[in-house]
């Protein structure tokens, strides 16, 4: 929205729009990489689906966690087994988040700026940016960590969100 109104054309990537914008099938994913390159696309934005990744799974009374909060349970939880609908739903978000972490990898190299957004990582809790492809991405020099919240900014709720960003 904000940058429709500074003027810049957007590219909206979202299988909620259609069925052939999914970044996890790989002619669309193929064609997001090239595009990184190209003169005319300048910047990144990214919020890869966070279901899975919720901290909400784990509160009582609620849904079962999918994934754990390190080691190799943030891939996924083993218990999950490997064809029930749960493992496809977390494999299917982890390859998107893995697809977006490696794209805005692609757009640090090439020295344009990118923000990756999710919900608020809280230290010892599950979350996207616990994945080793985002934690590879933040230790590189010139990439940082933001919070904030939502709400000053038309959001419905509070929403503490956290940004991974590289101001290029």
């Amino acid at each position: 929205h904000y940058a429709r109104l500074a003027g810049y054309q957007t590219l909206d990537v979202d299988i909620c729009i259609g069925p052939a914008l999914n970044v996890c099938h790989d002619d669309c994913w193929d064609e997001r990489l090239r595009l990184a390159d190209h003169p005319l696309v300048v910047a990144l934005q990214g919020d890869p689906q966070c279901s899975t990744f919720s901290t909400l799974l784990s509160r009582p009374g609620g849904p079962q966690p999918v994934r754990g909060p390190s080691g190799p349970d943030r891939y996924g939880l083993k218990h999950l087994g490997k064809s029930s609908a749960a493992k496809t739903k977390v494999d299917m978000d982890t390859l998107l988040a893995i697809r977006t972490a490696a794209l805005a990898t692609r757009f640090f190299a090439l020295n344009k700026p990118f923000i990756i957004e999710n919900p608020k990582w809280f230290p010892g809790k599950t979350s996207i940016f616990t994945l080793d492809e985002f934690l590879n991405l933040a230790s590189q020099s010139g990439v940082e960590w933001s919070d904030f919240a939502q709400c000053p900014f038309g959001s419905y709720s509070l929403k503490p969100t956290t940004l991974l960003l590289c101001k290029a």
